[in-house]
């Protein structure tokens, strides 16, 4: 199975600052070394095949393979393996309770944050059990130690009320996600978590327990502390997987399960972009593109950052996890837009702007009135020298399209460079490429500047 992404940098190489082709096929031998290096050495590192010397320690590496690894164990043991495990457990739990929290910190959210937002229902919590196919609703609590964040979250649950759940709707269960216990981290919620969920179940303790997963690794801190507290359903991570690259991990794909989210067809995806990424040479392979025009932009105009244009909100959770990996990986900063929250400034900025566009929606197109007569330029749409354009579609879907090819027209007339990552739809298995993919670019890219990805 070929990725399903696209990238398309030419929009980068065709104005006066952009790159010129032959930079990009100069850095070809450079990215086919590294591609090498990920998927062979640093495997063999892992494995304890060879030893890892100190200028790669830490090696937090395990997620490149780790979507093939799941997979395969499951088609070896539909009952043992970790995944068959998970999908047992979620299914039974998805019974019982009608809410689920999730507590971790910030850098364990973001991914089951970002996969929640791409493959769910936009106001998934909003809807009613039924319209949720029997779902349970999803809290993510653990950003801060916020004293009203976390007693709101308790009051949401019911706790204030001190007495058990009478009915499913008032029933939820916990899941605590993580590494260490750090003196001001979220291991010193677990245990009013705990003591409320065990009120919620009546004063059952076992039952309690029965309702409360713990995904981390086997040696962490927060796994010792959750086996004192007694919780039932035990996850493991590997050990070598920092929290900037567990998305696809148990760490994403349980709370995604809990959502009903397809986690077999997120790691199917995955899977994909990474065999096109460890078969396919420089010239054709995308991923190694991506990166290669990111870096060249970088030491081309040495601005310490790079942009999103984002054209889905079902895609801003997964820029926020995307800003968090790159700020940990290459000290980047990414400067996201929404469309159209941009005008005459942002085309003007000098760093390359990535656009990410989506082909397909999840609802039928939105039918829209007749076209305008005529178009009216504002100030926030300064580039707009032509929109007539924008009122010749039917749909809501033919108007956004419209808009991401005007804007694209604008953008090169003003000067601006660009490149062009393509979603054909924002489902489960585009979402699970989306993250491999970058994921395996973001360790390129800073290998290309001679860091370690995972320190």
């Amino acid at each position: 199975m070929l990725p399903m992404l696209r990238f398309d940098p030419s929009l980068a190489m065709q104005v006066g600052n952009g790159l010129e082709p032959s930079e990009l096929a100069c850095v070809g031998p450079v990215l086919d070394k590294l591609r090498d290096e990920i998927c062979d050495i640093d495997e063999k590192m892992l494995s304890g095949e060879i030893p890892t010397p100190p200028s790669k320690q830490p090696l937090n590496a395990a997620f490149a393979s780790l979507p093939q690894r799941l997979l395969a164990e499951y088609e070896a043991d539909r009952t043992a393996s970790q995944l068959a495990r998970m999908l047992a457990v979620t299914k039974q739990l998805m019974t019982e309770v009608d809410r689920v929290v999730v507590l971790a910190e910030p850098s364990w959210l973001s991914g089951p944050r970002a996969l929640m937002q791409a493959c769910c229902q936009p106001h998934f919590n909003e809807l009613t059990r039924g319209e949720r196919g029997s779902r349970p609703r999803m809290v993510f609590v653990g950003d801060s130690l916020d004293n009203d964040a976390v007693q709101g979250a308790l009051q949401l649950l019911g706790a204030h009320r001190g007495r058990a759940a009478d009915c499913l709707a008032q029933r939820w269960a916990l899941v605590v996600m993580g590494d260490a216990c750090e003196p001001f981290g979220v291991g010193r919620l677990l245990f009013p978590f705990m003591r409320a969920l065990e009120v919620n179940c009546g004063g059952d303790g076992q039952l309690a327990r029965s309702r409360a997963i713990v995904v981390a690794r086997e040696t962490s801190p927060l796994r010792q502390l959750t086996r004192e507290v007694g919780i039932a359903h035990e996850f493991s991570i590997p050990t070598a997987m920092g929290a900037a690259y567990s998305g696809l991990s148990l760490v994403g794909l349980l709370p995604a399960a809990l959502l009903g989210i397809n986690v077999m067809k997120l790691l199917e995806g995955a899977r994909a972009v990474h065999n096109h990424f460890r078969t396919t040479k420089a010239a054709s392979n995308e991923v190694l593109q991506y990166a290669a025009v990111n870096h060249l932009f970088q030491r081309k105009l040495a601005t310490g950052g790079r942009s999103w244009s984002l054209w889905s909100e079902r895609l801003d959770a997964m820029a926020a996890w995307y800003q968090r990996l790159i700020r940990d990986s290459l000290g980047e900063v990414l400067q996201v837009d929404v469309w159209p929250k941009f005008g005459k400034s942002f085309a003007a900025r000098p760093a390359l702007l990535q656009q990410i566009v989506v082909r397909q929606f999840r609802f039928d197109p939105l039918s829209l009135p007749g076209p305008r007569t005529q178009a009216t330029e504002t100030e926030q749409e300064p580039l707009a020298q032509d929109t007539t354009s924008f009122g010749s579609s039917q749909t809501l879907v033919g108007t956004l399209l419209d808009a991401v090819d005007h804007t694209q027209q604008s953008l090169v007339r003003a000067g601006r460079p660009m490149s062009v990552l393509t979603l054909p739809r924002v489902d489960e298995p585009c979402v699970g490429e989306l993250l491999q993919w970058l994921m395996l670019a973001t360790v390129v890219e800073a290998r290309l500047l001679g860091r370690n990805p995972y320190q």
